[in-house]
């Protein structure tokens, strides 16, 4: 995440559309993460999945 914050820093004026990129490419990192995270969380306490309906 800081190698692309460093790429929004350095071209924000110059390439729109690059920091564009790594803004979406920083949002798909952390949602991975989070997606995985919660999965195993999930497997590892026991829970199932759409339990509430």
């Amino acid at each position: 995440m800081l190698i692309m914050a460093a790429v929004m820093a350095m071209s924000f004026f110059a390439y729109p559309i690059v920091v564009g990129s790594a803004a979406l490419w920083m949002v798909a990192a952390v949602t991975g993460v989070h997606s995985l995270m919660s999965g195993t969380a999930a497997a590892d306490f026991g829970g199932r999945k759409a339990t509430a309906t």
